[in-house]
């Protein structure tokens, strides 16, 4: 999931800027649909949130190589 998300915002650049736009807030996936792995019920607040995770890793890769000089 990790490889198709980071794919996602690395060859979309309006999908990118749109992540990079959420700046330092905490992403949680929410569902109502009781997905407490990739996300949390909204319901309930209970959840892994392992889409957030990953959405937030990818953005602070994407902070770090528009801060680096070889970008």
């Amino acid at each position: 999931m990790e490889e198709i998300v980071r794919a996602k915002f690395t060859q979309n650049p309006e999908l990118r800027k749109q992540l990079l736009a959420t700046g330092n807030a905490d992403l949680i996936e929410g569902n109502h649909w009781n997905d407490r792995y990739w996300g949390v019920d909204a319901r309930t607040g209970a959840g892994e949130n392992h889409l957030g995770k990953i959405l937030m890793k990818i953005r602070e890769e994407l902070l770090k190589t528009q801060a680096s000089p070889e970008s």
